[in-house]
């Protein structure tokens, strides 16, 4: 409680009380503790069943995140000038690399309405209208896509697909 005057009209319970007013938090420091990440330390959990197809959560540690985003921005020379989109439900693990190399890059990152992304044309639009230079969709996603003339006029440098195999080449001239 923060007034030793108030304890007594709190209904009775089983939980502990804190009276702000004792003398008991002059001990306490009014400083918060240093805290702060490690190499090894976990950045985030991703859950997964991997090859087993038994559920288990996967730690990925700080370094292995930072190892990640240097080399994904150095191969694809991402820049705060790019435009990304961020598709993968947030539990994916897909979401991590669809957002935090180019975060770490200065770039920014755009998620698009689950109805713009179920429409073919809209989501072009959207693309367009964004004016995104990097793209991760699922290789489904991007078969429906390849035939479509307005992603040629979208300012897409690159486009990424992952989770099964492309079928077939994209046509030249897109940026795959």
């Amino acid at each position: 409680v923060s007034r030793s005057s108030l304890a007594a009209v709190l209904p009775p319970n089983q939980a502990a009380r804190l009276d702000l007013d004792s003398d008991a938090l002059a001990t306490v420091p009014d400083t918060a503790p240093p805290v702060g990440p490690s190499p090894d330390g976990a950045a985030y959990v991703i859950h997964t069943s991997g090859s087993t197809g038994t559920p288990k959560g996967v730690v990925i540690r700080h370094r292995s995140l930072t190892d990640m985003c240097l080399d994904h921005a150095r191969r694809y020379d991402i820049t705060p000038a790019d435009r990304t989109s961020q598709l993968a439900a947030q539990g994916f693990d897909a979401a991590g690399w669809e957002t935090w190399p180019y975060l770490c890059a200065g770039a920014s990152v755009h998620l698009p309405a689950q109805r713009v992304v179920e429409d073919t044309a809209a989501f072009l639009d959207w693309l367009a209208r964004g004016e995104l230079t990097v793209c991760w969709l699922p290789t489904p996603r991007l078969e429906l896509l390849l035939d479509e003339p307005a992603l040629a006029r979208t300012r897409l440098r690159l486009l990424f697909t992952a989770g099964d195999v492309l079928r077939r080449r994209p046509p030249a001239g897109l940026p795959c």
